[in-house]
């Protein structure tokens, strides 16, 4: 299958997840005649620069003949294809994609500073989600920042830390995740190093006990 052909492409893909690098003319050429290949044998369609497969049932066949423990390999791969050939200008327009893959694929990212360019992805991902007001969504993608950070990561990437976590905590506020609103603060009021840097979840514990404080009043009035 043409997902199994790009798995066979691995071995030589070391470009880094944001997408800065590009990788050389002949192996990009390599990428786009695999593609071709599988159009003319009818598995996939081209529609302008886009590449779909031709039936559900053909993906679907496809993705069953890969063995379990190498799909997340896969997903990691494709989740790096989708950001090496989109332009630095359009990495947000595929960034959900990207992330989702490539969070899939989590299990296979080993180097520490592929898990940080991982997590800075999702706190890009977590902080769009906000923006839309999809706040399950934006829950999701600092959670997985979060769980790919490295032992260590307050001392070493105390900023991305800071950012996540107090992220994290005001989209579990958003979603009335309360306790995880606590943990998620309490971590930072604990690792943060100044009066300013917890502020913020200062006032995310404040509105969580506020609408804490409305939703029980309110069930106290239906009784």
């Amino acid at each position: 299958s043409i997902l199994k052909l790009f798995m066979r492409e691995e071995e030589g893909f070391h470009d880094e997840l944001s997408g800065k690098e590009r990788k050389s003319s002949d192996d990009s050429n390599n990428q786009f005649l695999m593609l071709d290949f599988a159009v003319d044998e009818g598995l996939l369609q081209k529609e302008g620069r886009n590449y779909n497969f031709a039936h559900d049932q053909i993906q679907h066949a496809a993705y069953s003949l890969i063995p379990e423990d190498e799909r997340g390999r896969l997903h990691k791969h494709i989740g790096k294809l989708i950001l090496i050939y989109v332009s630095d200008d359009e990495v947000d327009d595929v960034l959900f994609l990207a992330v989702d893959q490539l969070n899939r694929g989590a299990a296979f990212i080993e180097e520490e500073e592929e898990k940080m360019d991982l997590a800075m992805l999702n706190l890009r991902a977590g902080e769009k989600a906000m923006s839309l007001s999809t706040f399950l969504i934006a829950v999701s993608y600092l959670k997985a920042g979060i769980d790919v950070l490295p032992e260590g990561h307050w001392g070493k990437h105390y900023d991305l830390s800071l950012r996540l976590y107090s992220l994290y905590a005001e989209a579990e506020c958003c979603t009335g995740h309360f306790q995880e609103v606590g943990h998620a603060a309490g971590v930072v009021i604990k690792q943060a190093k100044s009066f300013e840097n917890k502020l913020r979840v200062y006032a995310i514990l404040i509105k969580s006990l506020a609408a804490q404080k409305k939703a029980a009043g309110c069930n106290t009035h239906r009784l």
